[in-house]
């Protein structure tokens, strides 16, 4: 197995997974995997798939309907804030919401898209937030959590 030049990561290893989970996630047998496989790459086995013949394979099976894992933003970094960002942590994960919850863009009233965390704060970014934006979040998740509980 060739070793990585220094500097230069090495995608094989994810992309021939993502092709495995494209797969099975468009419920191809093995017989339709591998006639795809040789017309668009001309290699029976993902496993001899160049870099151009795997990103080749992958757009196929993007358009194909394959969507892959969505991933989630991770917990922001900010140390002055840190006993807030913990409890705006568990709130969310009370409502077991993503740190997307906060962020992702939402279809507004007057059609413009905003955030959760925009419309509170007029700030895109939890690592810009100031104590009293960050107090808000808070205060509007305490809130989200209670209307959650009374429907129960």
């Amino acid at each position: 197995m060739a070793t990585p030049t220094k500097g230069k990561p090495d995608y094989k290893t994810s992309e021939l997974a993502k092709i495995h989970i494209a797969k099975k996630e468009l419920g191809m047998d093995d017989d339709t995997y591998r006639d795809m496989l040789m017309q668009i790459a001309k290699v029976s086995s993902a496993a001899d798939l160049s870099a151009t013949g795997r990103a080749k394979v992958l757009e196929y099976l993007k358009s194909k309907g394959f969507k892959g894992k969505k991933t989630y933003a991770k917990r922001p970094h900010s140390a002055d804030n840190k006993a807030q960002i913990l409890k705006i942590e568990a709130l969310l994960a009370d409502m077991k919401l993503p740190w997307e919850y906060l962020i992702a863009r939402q279809q507004g009233k007057d059609d413009k898209t905003l955030s959760m965390l925009e419309r509170l704060t007029g700030k895109k970014r939890l690592e810009w937030c100031t104590k009293a934006d960050l107090s808000k979040v808070i205060a509007a998740l305490a809130i989200h959590q209670k209307k959650l509980n009374e429907g129960k």
